[in-house]
């Protein structure tokens, strides 16, 4: 009896590996046909404690960060430091629509393991290959209107709060490519990976309608050699804090508006073949500066 029951723990085993082996095999493909792809959440999502130890070292980084870069901008200003008035660094950049992105240091360490070692990981493989390289683990905060009135450190960028344009993050295969180069940007040679930590949503209806900045895409366009995206049909994409969502770094995207009342952060994780992340070709600084916000002056140094 007690070999029949372990035989039987066995065949269960094995029947749940084939099943969640075929599940992975699936989201791989619909990765590949449409460029995107979220995985269910019985298969992956991060636990009420992942989602709050994030968000508070999303929350306190940033905030000591965008302090530091308002006395930064003010001290420019009285000495007139064009440089430091930028609104790309190193560590933290300003994006139109409202939205900062910030590689947190904190997110880097051992203690945010989770994020890079989720099942998820065998969907990267999927399409990458065995030898992909992680980028690096970055937040995206977008920002309701209003919640930086009175911060006068970027009022350009404050004024732009809203949807984003379409874009890509990298390119696709071009004929002014070198050959070897127009057949890696034929084929998925980029990942990203979001994970919100607040529920993207839509409630109400009309001028009620209250979002929290949902993810824009246009299914199939990382196949499309097409320039600009505003005549395709698109979907915007609804999800629960902790949930997982995989796109093709060349399918067209943008972020929309967030009009909600709330902070809006968003983990981003890349990654990419081998070949990519050491040509570059996944700009994954793109968005940055190449100064670091922590060596211009804020007028407030000891003497």
């Amino acid at each position: 009896m007690r070999a029949a029951g372990l035989f039987l723990l066995a065949v269960h085993a094995h029947a749940a590996q084939q099943s969640r082996s075929s599940a992975l095999d699936d989201l791989a493909q619909k990765l590949r046909t449409d460029g995107f792809v979220k995985v269910p959440r019985r298969i992956m999502k991060l636990t009420k404690p992942q989602i709050d130890q994030a968000k508070e070292a999303i929350r306190t980084w940033t905030q000591d960060a965008m302090n530091r870069y308002a006395q930064v901008v003010a001290h420019a200003v009285q000495v007139n430091n064009q440089e430091a008035m930028s609104v790309a660094f190193q560590e933290i950049a300003f994006r139109p629509g409202g939205r900062v992105d910030a590689v947190v240091p904190r997110l880097q360490t051992p203690e945010f393991n989770f994020l890079r070692e989720g099942p998820w990981t065998e969907v990267v493989e999927r399409l990458l290959g065995p030898d992909y390289e992680l980028g690096y683990t970055s937040a995206i905060i977008a920002f309701p209107k209003g919640y930086l009135n009175g911060w006068n450190a970027a009022p350009a960028w404050t004024e732009t709060i809203g949807d984003q344009s379409w874009h890509r993050d990298t390119r696709i295969a071009e004929p002014s490519m070198p050959l070897e180069r127009q057949e890696l940007h034929r084929q998925c040679f980029g990942l990203a990976m979001f994970i919100p930590l607040l529920d993207m949503i839509c409630l109400g209806e009309f001028d009620d309608r209250i979002c929290t900045g949902l993810l824009g895409v246009i299914p199939g366009s990382h196949q499309d050699t097409r320039s600009g995206g505003y005549d395709r049909p698109h979907r915007n994409i609804t999800a629960k804090k902790g949930s997982v969502v995989i796109y093709d770094t060349r399918l067209y995207h943008r972020g929309l508006e967030n009009n909600s009342s709330a902070l809006r952060p968003i983990i981003q994780i890349n990654y990419g073949k081998k070949q990519a992340v050491d040509d570059d070709l996944l700009q994954l600084k793109g968005n940055y500066g190449s100064e670091s916000l922590y060596n211009f002056p804020t007028g407030h140094e000891e003497l």
